[in-house]
């Protein structure tokens, strides 16, 4: 296998999976230098020891020029060096990974999806907003799978109003998924929720045509607030002439709720004409 390091100009793209059983042998750098690549995809069911080239963004889009989707699912956080200097990417377009830390340290002006398999709170929209502003990027789809990070060390500093920063730096963004695992805790969501209500005042996300938030916990959750959420993103403000100037609405066309809730039969019913009228729910509470 040695001989083929270095002489791979023709490789497009990489799929590397791995056991924990093969944590003994030596590191993989037998891919390091392909020209070519464009599409590498990197999948452990364990946290897996052993260092991979293409484990951390920073080093294969560094290597790759020419790619522009760059997929890590379920490596684990791997250790990175404070300090590091920023990597620029001219087209990578679509990228997946689990440590938000990493996007710190890259520029990647052509990045429309962006994936966090761990998202860690509020540290994630921290990251996030700092690509954004360092990239000038515009995010088209946006997936966060979350945990909270009161028992995590991410080296990323906790920002007053993040959220409010974070969803200002969005203003292109189309679809919004959010997962949240059984340890977190909503009060990050709930800010989210009411701060993507629209009013004459503040309009955040104003592409956004669909939502989705996968709550799997029993925490408190404000189901009220994100039904006057719905309703302002579907019955949008009439732009009369008079009005001041507003940004152009997408209306929200396609929601997927499952977590905690009341079924009010207000709330529900307040849902149920939305549906009416053409907006595509799905609504599952957690009993």
């Amino acid at each position: 296998m040695t001989s083929i390091k270095g002489n791979l100009p023709l490789l497009e793209s990489l799929k590397v999976s791995g056991d924990p059983a093969e944590a003994s042998r030596p590191p993989i750098d037998l891919f390091e230098v392909a020209p070519r690549l464009r599409r590498v995809t990197i999948n452990f069911d364990h946290p897996f020891p052993m260092l991979l080239p293409y484990q951390d963004p920073l080093h294969i889009l560094s290597l790759a020029p020419n790619l522009r989707k760059y997929k890590a699912e379920d490596i684990g956080i791997t250790p990175w060096i404070c300090g590091h200097s920023v990597v620029r990417h001219e087209i990578l377009d679509f990228m997946t990974i689990n440590d938000c830390s990493r996007l710190l340290f890259l520029d990647l002006p052509s990045l429309k999806h962006l994936c966090l398999t761990d998202a860690l709170f509020p540290e994630s929209l921290t990251a996030i907003t700092s690509l954004v502003h360092r990239s000038l990027c515009h995010l088209q789809t946006l997936s966060l799978g979350g945990r909270d990070s009161r028992h995590a060390i991410s080296g990323i500093p906790r920002a007053n109003s993040h959220e409010s920063l974070f969803l200002q730096g969005l203003p292109e963004l189309t679809t919004l998924k959010i997962f949240i695992d059984w340890t977190f805790q909503l009060t990050e969501v709930d800010r989210l929720i009411r701060l993507l209500k629209i009013s004459i005042s503040r309009t955040f996300l104003p592409k956004l045509t669909q939502l989705s938030l996968d709550i799997q916990t029993y925490g408190p959750f404000d189901f009220p607030a994100f039904v006057d959420m719905l309703e302002s993103r579907w019955y949008l403000p009439s732009t009369e002439v008079t009005e001041p100037q507003r940004p152009l609405i997408s209306r929200l066309a396609v929601v997927y709720f499952y977590g905690p809730g009341v079924a009010d039969i207000s709330l529900m019913a307040r849902i149920e004409d939305m549906e009416t009228q053409g907006m595509a729910t799905s609504i599952n509470l957690l009993k």
